[in-house]
Formats: C-alpha cells, sequence, structure tokens
C-alpha cells in the first residue's frame, strides 16, 4: 500500500501533498483507505494560525471509508465494512494543548491522507444505501451536537420511543454543520426546535425537523419570537459569538441554561446556565456505554431510515488537490454546512 497526504507545513498553507508511510495499525484501531473526507472549522482556524501548532501538522478529522486492517483487540468490524466517522486528530490535538500549550506536529492522525487509524468507538458501519459524501459529514460536528444535545442540555439516550413533544428548544445557526445535526437529533428527542438562520435556508432546516424558523437578520430575535408566542428555557448556540451567546441567555432568562461551543465565561450571568459543549466529553472513556450505543445502534439505524440526513455540503471531487482550496472557500465562508471532498 502506498500512502499520499496533504500537509501543512506552513501557517496559512498551501497544502503540501505528500509521500508519507502508511500509519502502523495499533491493536486497538482499524486502518481505513480514505474515499471521501470533510472541512471542518477547526481545519482553517489551525490552517491560519490561529492555535498554537507545532508543523508539520496532518489536519482532518471528518472521514467516510473502507477498512483496510483490522488490530487485533478489534471485534465487530472487518476488512472490507464501510464505515465513516471522527479522527483521532482533533482529541490528540486538545490532549496536547492541554498538556504543553500548544497542538504538538502530527501526522499520523489526520484524515487528509489516503489511509487513516481510526478508533472503533470513533466509527460507525455505513448502511449500502448512503453515499461516501453523505457519511463523511458525521464526524466533528454530528459528535459536537450530540455532546450539547445529552451532555450539556442533559437530554435522555437512548431516547424514548413514542415520547409526546416535551418542550421547545432554540438552535440559532440551526443551518450551520453542528446546529443542522442538533436540530435533527433534537427533532428525534420529540423537541420542538425554534431554528435560528437567515431566510434562504428555512427551507433545509424545516427538512431537518425544524417547527419553527426565526431570521436572525429579520430584526431583533427576542422580539420576534415573542411576536410568535415563542417561550423557550433551552438554547443551543452553534455560532456562540459574544452577539448570539448574550442574545440566548437573553432569551431563556433566568432558569434557563445555554450550551455553547465556544469558551464564553465573561458573559456568565447569575441565575442561567452556561455548558460550554466539548466534543471530547463524548468520545472519551467514560461515555463509552453511551457512544457505543450511538455508533452501534442508533446512528446506522437512523441513517438508513432517513431521520438523520447529514448536512449540506458543497462537493470537491480533485482528490488530496482539492483539500487546500476546501479549506479557503471554508474559512472564508463559501461553504454551507461542510465542504466534502471525494476521490482519495
Amino acid at each position: 500500500m502506498a500512502n499520499q497526504a496533504a500537509i501543512l507545513d506552513q501557517s496559512h498553507g498551501p497544502l503540501v501533498i505528500k509521500d508519507i508511510p502508511v500509519p502502523q495499525c495499533h491493536p486497538t484501531e482499524v486502518l481505513v483507505k480514505v474515499k471521501a473526507v470533510a472541512t471542518n472549522a477547526a481545519d482553517w482556524k489551525i490552517y491560519q494560525g490561529h492555535f498554537p501548532q507545532v508543523l508539520p501538522a496532518l489536519l482532518g478529522c471528518d472521514v467516510a471509508g473502507e477498512v483496510a486492517e483490522v488490530g487485533r483487540s478489534v471485534i465487530g468490524l472487518n476488512v472490507g465494512d464501510r464505515v465513516a466517522g471522527f479522527t483521532q486528530q482533533q482529541m490528540v490535538g486538545m490532549q496536547s494543548m492541554m498538556a504543553t500549550g500548544s497542538v504538538a506536529s502530527d501526522i499520523r492522525h489526520g484524515g487528509y491522507q489516503k489511509f487513516v487509524p481510526m478508533l472503533p468507538r470513533m466509527i460507525f458501519k455505513v448502511p449500502d444505501s448512503v453515499l461516501d459524501e453523505i457519511a463523511t459529514t458525521f464526524g466533528c460536528s454530528f459528535f459536537t451536537a450530540a455532546a450539547g444535545v445529552f451532555k450539556s442540555l442533559g437530554f435522555p439516550f437512548p431516547i424514548p420511543e413514542g415520547a409526546p413533544v416535551r418542550e421547545k428548544v432554540l438552535v440559532w445557526g440551526a443551518a450551520s454543520a453542528v446546529g443542522a445535526f442538533a436540530v435533527q437529533l433534537l427533532t428525534a428527542c420529540h423537541v420542538e426546535v425554534i431554528a435560528v438562520c437567515s431566510a434562504k435556508n428555512f427551507d433545509y432546516v424545516r427538512s431537518l425537523g425544524a417547527s419553527h424558523v426565526i431570521d436572525y437578520r429579520g430584526g431583533d430575535v427576542v422580539t420576534q419570537l415573542s411576536g410568535q408566542d415563542l417561550k423557550v428555557k433551552k438554547a443551543f448556540d452553534a455560532i456562540s459569538s459574544h452577539e448570539t451567546c448574550n442574545a440566548c441567555l437573553d432569551i431563556v432568562g433566568e432558569g434557563g441554561i445555554v450550551a455553547d461551543v465556544q469558551f464564553l465565561e465573561a458573559l456568565r450571568r447569575p441565575g442561567i446556565e452556561m455548558e460550554h459543549i466539548n466534543v471530547v466529553d463524548i468520545l472519551g472513556e467514560a461515555q463509552a456505554p453511551l457512544l457505543s450505543s450511538l455508533i452501534n445502534d442508533w446512528i446506522p439505524k437512523f441513517v438508513a431510515t432517513g431521520i438523520l440526513k447529514g448536512v449540506q455540503s458543497k462537493i470537491y471531487s480533485g482528490g488530496l488537490n482539492d483539500i487546500d482550496q476546501a479549506i479557503r472557500d471554508h474559512r472564508d465562508g463559501k461553504i454551507a454546512g461542510k465542504a466534502v471532498i471525494t476521490g482519495i
């Protein structure tokens, strides 16, 4: 087997295509032959030097592909299985940041290569009816949304079947990749979702299950909610700027809870819970029962039945050579949802 990777060896890029050794498959891993990858915000932030990063680095968290080798301790996966999920790249980076204050150079775990080692607890088997282009969007964004819904907001898992709609939850940034998965997961939890996004995405978020839509460009969101007699005590802020987080805090009020995807401790207010959504919270060993049920049962079932639809994306078909442009387009706001690169 020959391996190539799109490597970041200088801040601001461009990525450079290099021949590198095929990563060794450790006993607890599977080696995946990559078919498609998807960008996420962490990629372009590292690309731009927003984090202290030791170079060279191999980016990429979201992968779909085929199992090429199975570690001797792994059960339930076989060579040839179609899989998708989340590489160890971001988790290893976070651990390095916490230990040393910077992200160590890592050219083993990134998804932007032809072969990548992955942990079974972070991947799922892809149903035959689902394309790689859809499956690869179920990476960082899905697990971040799951951490927000089940850990930060406290919705139960396994999800009770046939339960009545219990409450309303506001999702700000509902058309973003994380927000779109949050809408789908909350809908599956029998929640009445109020989606805040631009008007051009109203039909899209309704197709994901949103019951109400609010245009954040159409005037004060708090006023719009009041005009529609929509009251919520829980909000999922998938954007988490100072502006959006403050608006969510205003909306839920005292006794409410806001889940945010950034560290915004300075905005914390008495009487309102703020829960930072950390994807590592759901990927660690401590959450193995929840993660195992999500990965092995829930995701494949609901992807196959269409309840989970993935997220909107722009397709790039040029393989490793297209990743640099896809990251730049994601950075520049030219991507709705995900950039998906095929032909790896």
